[in-house]
């Protein structure tokens, strides 16, 4: 039965975090990307903390933990979710599931330089190199698109625009693959709890401020359907996610708890063709196979080499 409860977790799980991209689509129908976050967020920390409050979760740290704890949340939340949702108003749900899912290949490389137990093998150099031919390929169907409208007297804007959301969905693979080594190197001794809710509580100012410098939220009209995706990206894809993850280490241990990450794109790409219709390429789905195949020759690798190895708690955030 135990067994049981911690499978359907991590399907739960997997389900919720690829999914977000969905509803990240859906909530930009009627909201700008800084407004989106400052809610998605919002909602999350309220529920983080409030878990925090009932469990009666110790939480003190002193003025150098703080300051990582500050960047982590600038890094690992703030940035990467207005990234990933700025990059969704110019490309499809499940592309930008496809491209987030590069983070563990940009964690490699950060981790090789920052962590002297995680350097990069032959084996790890070539999932390295096989997961990204696929964000190349991902790519190369835009660039030549790109290119076409540009010959046909249209403005660089224009015509790369998608090439833009790609870049910074990647951007914000990069942003997570970095977080996760400091993390690892620095707030090991921080409960996964308390982490994620300072995370969050400390992304949600600079978004919010951000939000309404540049936005409007006050006169937004937020229809029925946006506030269902912003309830779910809040409750669901922040506060109830963590709360699975935090389980299936403990249950399963890090290295198979962070197969979870296998599940991210595949479910966007998915969610995003059948519920909004969004147009699936070959280019798309090779691309996608390729990274998803880099990601499992390096964690390969990783588990041959220390199968007890403990994984950061933010890896497959989304």
């Amino acid at each position: 039965m135990q067994k049981a409860r911690v499978w359907g977790a991590f399907l739960l799980l997997g389900t919720i975090w690829g999914s977000s991209f969905l509803f990240i689509k859906i909530g930009l129908e009627d909201l700008q990307p800084f407004t989106l976050v400052m809610l998605r967020v919002g909602i999350g920390t309220i529920g983080l903390w409030t878990i925090i409050a009932l469990m009666r979760q110790p939480v003190s740290m002193d003025r150098h933990t703080l300051a990582i704890l500050v960047f982590v949340a600038m890094f690992n939340t703030a940035v990467p979710f207005v990234l990933i949702t700025w990059g969704e108003k110019f490309i499809a749900s499940g592309v930008a599931g496809v491209l987030n899912a590069t983070t563990p290949l940009f964690a490699l490389v950060v981790a090789h330089f920052a962590l002297s137990d995680e350097r990069i093998t032959r084996l790890r150099l070539l999932g390295l190199a096989i997961g990204f031919a696929g964000v190349v390929l991902i790519f190369s169907d835009e660039l030549s698109a790109g290119v076409a409208q540009v010959r046909a007297g249209a403005g660089l804007g224009t015509a790369f625009g998608n090439v833009q959301g790609q870049l910074a969905v990647v951007l914000a693979a990069a942003c997570y693959a970095i977080t996760v080594v400091v993390t690892r190197r620095s707030l090991r001794h921080v409960e996964p709890l308390v982490l994620s809710g300072g995370a969050q509580a400390f992304a949600v100012v600079p978004v919010a401020i951000s939000a309404f410098l540049f936005e409007d939220p006050l006169a937004t009209q937020i229809s029925g359907r946006t506030w269902f995706a912003v309830g779910w990206l809040g409750l669901l894809g922040t506060c109830l996610a963590y709360i699975l993850y935090f389980f299936i280490i403990r249950e399963m241990g890090a290295t198979r708890a962070s197969l979870v990450t296998y599940m991210l794109p595949v479910n966007a790409f998915l969610l995003g063709a059948i519920v909004l219709d969004e147009e699936i390429t070959w280019r798309l789905i090779v691309g996608g196979v390729l990274i998803i195949g880099g990601i499992a020759i390096v964690n390969r690798q990783a588990a041959q080499a220390d199968p007890a190895q403990p994984q950061p708690a933010l890896e497959a955030a989304s």
